[in-house]
């Protein structure tokens, strides 16, 4: 089931724009992986760029896929930053990047 709009309220409400194209970073704290991770409606914890995917494309991310950050920025939520890929997609991309 998607997040609910007042979870990414609360994230937007939290965050300062920046330029277009730039990272959204909330002022919200980061986990030690580096993502920012909040309680949604539901109650569980969930890291903020997932919510937003889910929000900004009103569906849930389909089983077996993760949400990968172009920007490799694990903080952004920046959906134009935000693509699906499986994790073998990641390692991949974290290979060819360096």
């Amino acid at each position: 089931m998607p997040c609910k709009r007042n979870i990414l309220h609360r994230i937007e409400t939290a965050t300062e724009r920046q330029a277009d194209g730039e990272c959204w970073v909330s002022s919200y704290a980061t986990n030690q992986h580096g993502y920012v991770v909040l309680r949604r409606d539901d109650m569980r914890m969930t890291q903020v760029h997932r919510i937003a995917w889910e929000a900004y494309n009103a569906e849930p991310i389909p089983e077996g896929l993760i949400v990968m950050h172009t920007c490799d920025n694990r903080a952004c939520f920046n959906p134009e930053h935000l693509v699906l890929g499986t994790y073998q997609d990641n390692i991949l991309d974290a290979i060819t990047k360096g």
